[in-house]
């Protein structure tokens, strides 16, 4: 076994869940799943999961099936970065790699037909990545397929296992492994945190509209300035987090920057940063924030791409949907390119009056927001300058192009070697006859001069070779054979097998090992096939072209040459007639930066004209500020986005809600990073009232159902306290300051009996219910009315505290409680009613000064169901 790259060994609870699965299999079952939060590496762990178990296997292959066939290339790289000695195909649409591989990855799509699943033999072990899609039709079709019901190991990986109905349960026998926050911040990968909610009097989001499916910015900016939302939560900071450096994130840079003046007024020293404004002043203000003589900065947007843009990775273009901090990013600095892990990677919605700049010609395509760094240069030599994309327009400037790195793992081929494997991508092909492999190159003979290159390209290189002269065939050519060169005494033969790994007409990741001098002369062999070569009389030219219908190589090559020098835009090449496949055209030049010029603007960098519209903004932070982003086929190097870097950062202000889980996780992972020092971080949620909106909170951190019990109780300490709820309510002025259940995601209002029996009032005098599994922390349903007493619906078995109670607010809705004690129900705001507070005198139940009507309505509850609970002897642990 080759031996595995330092960046994809597993780290600790990767290997746990390895180890889960394994043991798993000897004992639980055979369909095991694992579930492991957005970010945590699930690639990772499958590739080095299949990497353990193919010695074991007795020469039979893995099967990793996806969801999305945009996923699939994804999965391909990552196994290959782990094992490059071993052979992956692809299986998707047109593509229907699963002969001579060691790994296949094959879409649900491609799979649920039926000759196409056939075609793929010798399983050994199939993988389902998302696996929460596995109870659909066409997954236990093919999952029974490949032996799943019949004892063939199955391991399923996915971020989020929903319990919507019985379905899973009849696919996965078991989560053998699971980790969510809590185990990162236990296993030391993030910081501890906790959280308070910060209520602004005032602060109506009812009246804040949605767009793009979260609330506006400029009405929700306006509702906290209307609320005067500045001095209550800088009075909030003063009381709960003094003395920690923080960052506030709002909408608006108007609120921005009465949030920097109203912590200033209270004494806290603050700044206000946003995307666009001056560079020198937002530097001055982040270093006085990193200095300390700032405590708190102030924040709104940062500059981004559209998201049509990819940016470079080691692992080729990567999309705002793809695109993690695990990623190495391709930093550029004054053309020198190196990969490292970004510091942050931003999605956000698109400002309602953010502007947007473009170059759109046949030979570029960028789309970035206002303010956006670009690099530039008036002549032809010299550093690059930045400067924002807004004083660019319509001036005539240079943009870079392309860039130089240094393979990180150099191979010792010959150009000659390169040139041969270039040549074979093009003009190659496999055959098996008689079970053997056999390497074969063709070439028309109307093109002597190339037939005379190969010929002399094969004597160089020394491989033993058969010519075969096919002039009178209907299509006259030359045809070459060559062995793979593993055969022995009088078999012996000087073959391909020392590039073997090389011949990938999908394109190798081994490709990103060729020095500059190795891929020029890849470069030149791919053109002698299928490039635009004419007689080739004069060798590879400054500008030339590739044609092929193979796309993930194409992109591979365009990706390699924007780190190798090359300048190279990727487009269809003509409209394919019905029953062609789409031919695509890269194209080349040794410059290395696109010069704007002409008289006509469009040809310059110009402010859009169209009209707004809602829409994703994203970029990444580097290193050195800069990335390499490709648009529509045509690459550029431009400036990341202006955020900053600051992990001593322990207290996130969200003066911003947001429907947005993501967004919501964006602006809270800020005070996360460990740093020298930092014990903890502290999130603050401004929130106000809200009937319409389900608002992201710091529940969307994670999936485990926590109380906290007191307010300097943090997450991990919270974990691992018992289940009971106590919360603690603090006034600040007009401030109230509330310690909250951090994981209850639910919108029902969850109770507890005096015996700690958790339940809802469903109407009707009906009350549905869980109890205790006596044998761990895990929960039956139960549902209680007055005609039948105590019953439960059938469930499978007993599911951790989170999952049995969203399983039961939806058993209980599809039974026909249609009313379920909402805990944001407007009348529970309003103040207890006489005939409530006289049953609660008659009753016995003692009811605390300026109760409300939703909590004496919960006191009521709590009362009535412990009465009939008792009767009937049930209690948690029941």
């Amino acid at each position: 076994m080759s031996e595995m790259p330092e960046m994809f060994a597993p780290r600790p609870y990767q290997s746990d869940a390895i180890k889960a699965l394994i043991s798993g299999w000897q004992g639980s079952g055979n369909r095991l799943a694992v579930v492991l939060p957005t970010g945590a590496g699930k690639t990772v762990v499958f590739a080095n999961l299949i990497s353990e178990l193919l010695p074991q296997l007795d020469g039979k292959r893995a099967l990793v099936i996806a969801h999305r066939e945009e996923l699939l290339d994804q999965a391909a790289a990552k196994v290959r970065a782990v094992r490059p000695d071993l052979r992956v195909g692809v299986v998707k649409a047109e593509r229907d790699e699963h002969q001579d591989v060691d790994v296949v990855v094959a879409s649900i799509q491609t799979l649920a037909v039926e000759r196409r699943r056939e075609a793929i033999r010798d399983i050994g072990v199939v993988i389902v990545d998302e696996c929460h899609h596995a109870a659909a039709p066409s997954y236990m079709t093919v999952l029974e397929h490949f032996g799943a019901w019949r004892g063939l190991p199955v391991a399923g990986f996915t971020a989020t296992m929903t319990r919507a109905d019985g379905g899973l349960a009849e696919v996965w026998q078991e989560v053998v492994f699971t980790l969510d926050i809590l185990e990162m911040i236990e296993d030391g990968y993030l910081c501890d945190v906790r959280g308070k909610r910060v209520i602004v009097e005032g602060l109506d989001l009812d009246a804040v509209r949605t767009r793009a499916g979260d609330l506006q910015d400029g009405q929700l900016g306006q509702a906290l300035e209307d609320s005067d939302a500045g001095p209550v939560v800088a009075r909030a900071y003063q009381e709960h987090a003094a003395g920690r450096p923080g960052v506030v994130f709002t909408p608006t840079v108007a609120t921005a920057q009465s949030m920097a003046e109203a912590f200033t007024a209270a004494g806290i020293p603050a700044a206000a940063v946003w995307g666009d404004m001056g560079r020198d002043e937002r530097a001055a203000a982040l270093d006085r924030y990193r200095s300390g003589d700032v405590q708190v900065l102030a924040n709104c947007m940062v500059l981004c791409l559209d998201t049509e843009t990819e940016v470079l990775t080691d692992k080729g273009w990567t999309s705002h949907r793809e695109m993690t901090t695990a990623h190495r990013v391709a930093n550029w600095d004054q053309g020198s390119v190196f990969f490292k892990e970004p510091y942050e990677v931003v999605v956000r919605d698109r400002g309602e009056d953010e502007d947007m700049y473009v170059l759109e010609t046949p030979r570029r395509s960028i789309r970035v927001t206002g303010r956006h760094r670009m690099l530039y240069r008036t002549s032809r030599s010299g550093p690059y300058k930045k400067a924002p994309v807004d004083d660019l327009v319509g001036r005539l400037v240079g943009l870079p192009t392309t860039g130089m790195a240094e393979p990180e793992q150099p191979v010792d081929l010959t150009t000659d070697e390169c040139a041969l494997i270039g040549f074979w991508l093009g003009d190659g092909s496999i055959n098996r006859p008689g079970g053997g492999v056999e390497y074969t190159m063709s070439q028309s003979v109307t093109y002597p001069r190339i037939v005379q290159w190969v010929d002399d390209l094969l004597q160089r290189v020394g491989i033993d070779h058969r010519r075969y002269d096919k002039s009178h065939y209907g299509i006259p050519h030359i045809r070459w054979s060559l062995p793979r060169g593993t055969g022995s005494k009088s078999q012996r033969r000087i073959g391909v097998k020392r590039f073997e790994a090389y011949l990938d007409k999908s394109g190798s990741d081994l490709l990103w090992n060729l020095s500059k001098p190795q891929f020029d002369a890849l470069l030149t062999g791919l053109w002698h096939a299928d490039g635009n070569h004419g007689q080739a009389e004069n060798g590879l030219p400054q500008g030339f072209a590739i044609y092929g219908c193979t796309s993930p190589l194409l992109e591979k090559l365009q990706a390699i040459a924007a780190v190798r020098g090359w300048a190279c835009s990727y487009r269809p090449h003509y409209t394919p007639r019905d029953g062609h496949r789409q031919l695509y055209r890269l194209w080349f030049h040794a410059r290395t930066e696109h010069r704007m010029g002409g008289t006509d603007p469009r040809y310059r960098i110009q402010k859009e004209t169209a009209p707004w519209q809602p829409e994703k903004v994203w970029c990444v932070r580097t290193e050195t500020r800069n990335i390499i982003t490709r648009r529509r086929g045509s690459v550029t190097v431009m400036g990341n986005t202006e955020g900053f870097d600051a992990p001593w950062t322990s207290c996130a202000v969200i003066a911003r809600p947001t429907k947005s889980a993501g967004l919501y996780c964006q602006m809270a992972g800020r005070a996360l990073r460990l740093s020298e020092g930092k014990t903890d971080a502290l999130i603050l949620d401004v929130m106000g009232a809200s009937t319409r909106h389900k608002l992201a909170s710091i529940v969307d951190l994670t999936g485990r159902a926590v109380t906290v019990s007191d307010e300097k109780q943090t997450l991990r300490e919270a974990a691992r306290a018992s289940e009971e709820e106590t919360r603690c309510r603090l006034d600040v002025s007009r401030v109230q300051v509330e310690e909250f259940d951090l994981f209850h995601t639910s919108t029902a209002r969850w109770l507890r009996t005096d015996s700690g029996v958790w339940f809802i009032p469903a109407g009707d005098a009906v009350f549905v219910f869980l109890v205790r599994n006596p044998v761990d922390r895990t929960y039956w349903m139960r549902r209680f009315d007055p005609e039948r007493g105590v019953v439960g619906p059938k469930q499978d078995e007993p599911l951790p505290l989170p999952d049995a109670k969203a399983w039961l607010e939806r058993q209980a809705r599809a039974m026909g409680s249609r009313w379920l004690a909402s805990r944001s129900a407007p009348w529970r705001a309003r103040p207890a009613s006489v005939k409530q507070l006289g049953f609660c005198r008659m009753k016995g139940i003692a009811v605390p000064p300026g109760s409300t009507a939703g909590e004496v309505s919960d006191l009521q509850a709590v009362h009535q169901f412990s009465t009939i609970l008792n009767r009937l002897g049930v209690s948690a642990a029941a």
